[in-house]
């Protein structure tokens, strides 16, 4: 397939040959009727061009926030996703909507390891809504596993690492003890 700038150079010398064709048959008129031939074959380019440099306007104005913004009924959340695709929330833009959620310190010793620097990860706060029976809190909680949770968990599978519900879940006792216990 041809770039954009091969095509439009491919178009200039089909037209230049054919206004020079009409020319030579039919003086200035043909110059006249070869106008109408530019315009059909560069509006199709320039409509690219211009669709072009609107998308790499919008792109580059959002590189800053690019995959890291989220938003829960109109409030900013952000989100950054660590090496193994965990995802972790700003506790300061959670607590914007769930005025309830308990200091970090507090989360911290409930979720060890998944509540560091005023970030807590996504699976633990799922964890942590899924005891609240508030209208506010369920609407958030259903947001965060459709928005962020699944397309992890998906991307996780397909990468081969363990699953999030998996390590949230306490181990199983051995066998052994099973059979002391009898």
């Amino acid at each position: 397939m041809l770039s954009l700038l091969q095509r439009i150079l491919v178009r200039l010398l089909l037209c230049c040959a054919a206004s020079y064709l009409l020319w030579r048959a039919f003086g200035p008129v043909g110059l006249a009727i070869s106008s109408p031939i530019f315009a059909m074959a560069f509006a199709r380019p320039i409509f690219d061009v211009l669709s072009g440099a609107r998308r790499t306007a919008k792109r580059l104005a959002l590189i800053s926030v690019e995959g890291r913004y989220y938003s829960h009924r109109g409030q900013p959340i952000e989100v950054v996703e660590d090496v193994e695709h965990h995802r972790w929330l700003r506790l300061i833009d959670v607590r914007k909507l769930l005025q309830g959620l308990p200091q970090e310190a507090v989360l911290a010793l409930q979720f060890p390891q998944r509540v560091q620097d005023r970030r807590i990860r996504a699976d633990a706060l799922r964890d942590y809504l899924s005891k609240s029976q508030e209208g506010d809190s369920l609407r958030f909680r259903n947001w965060l596993e459709r928005e962020l949770l699944s397309p992890t968990t998906r991307l996780r599978q397909r990468m081969g690492l363990p699953d999030v519900a998996l390590e949230a879940k306490p181990a199983a006792p051995a066998q052994g003890a099973n059979e002391e216990n009898s």
